[in-house]
């Protein structure tokens, strides 16, 4: 098992983040279940399944009940770009089809996860009928506009150490953890998924570690699977 753990004043070298607000997600899902009753399938799925990519013509959208999935974007040059992760209480899947929207996304869990699949028609009935559902897209929307901008300036300014300790952090609000002074974190992800995440090779990843261990910000413990993430003020 994989661990992050995060210590006070980690964010000061990377800059504010915009994290998830847990318990506003939380309140969502349990709008979202109410909503839904029997219009969804419940699938179970493991880390590294892919839920969605740009060659599936599936009209279905998804709703995170348990665990972390990650959205993404293929470049033209072949690279996988993160976007941003999506925790229980959010949807993803279904821009293409309800906001009539060409960008392509790739989903993947990240953690074992619980995942809702829902028809988009249904979706999308249920918005013309100015219900609950319209609102609680709404809502996702309006956070989801402010976290796009900021990811847009950081693939322009961010190098990949620093992203890589957004991800981490990011990771660590998805699964809901309150941050203490020293906050543990299973992440059961592989070297190189994570590199892939970050739209780098293997071999910068590697590089990047030795840096921020270097640099006394990151410290990979191979043994234990165990990173921890410091802001060099413990």
């Amino acid at each position: 098992m994989n661990t992050v753990e995060l210590r006070s004043g980690v964010m000061s070298d990377i800059g504010v983040l915009p994290l998830l607000d847990t318990a506003r997600n939380l309140r969502a899902l349990d709008r979202w279940k109410q909503i839904l009753g029997r219009a969804s399938v419940v699938q179970h799925c493991e880390p590294e399944k892919m839920l969605l990519s740009m060659s599936m013509s599936s009209r279905k959208s998804f709703l995170v009940e348990q665990g972390v999935v990650a959205l993404g974007h293929h470049l033209s040059s072949g690279k996988q770009v993160f976007l941003t992760l999506r925790a229980p209480g959010q949807i993803f899947g279904h821009s293409r089809h309800v906001l009539s929207h060409s960008f392509e996304l790739s989903a993947t869990a990240l953690t074992p996860c619980v995942i809702r699949m829902i028809d988009t028609q249904w979706l999308v009935d249920q918005i013309k009928r100015g219900g609950e559902a319209g609102l609680l897209l709404l809502e996702q929307h309006a956070s989801d506009l402010h976290e796009s901008s900021t990811t847009l300036m950081e693939l322009s300014h961010l190098d990949a150490s620093a992203r890589l300790e957004r991800f981490l952090v990011q990771f660590a609000c998805a699964q809901g953890i309150s941050f203490t002074d020293e906050t543990a974190v299973s992440l059961p992800l592989a070297d190189g998924y994570l590199a892939s995440l970050l739209g780098i090779s293997a071999q910068q990843f590697s590089a990047v570690k030795r840096r921020l261990a270097a640099e006394g910000k990151v410290r990979h413990v191979r043994e234990t699977h165990t990173w921890i993430l410091s802001s060099g003020q413990a």
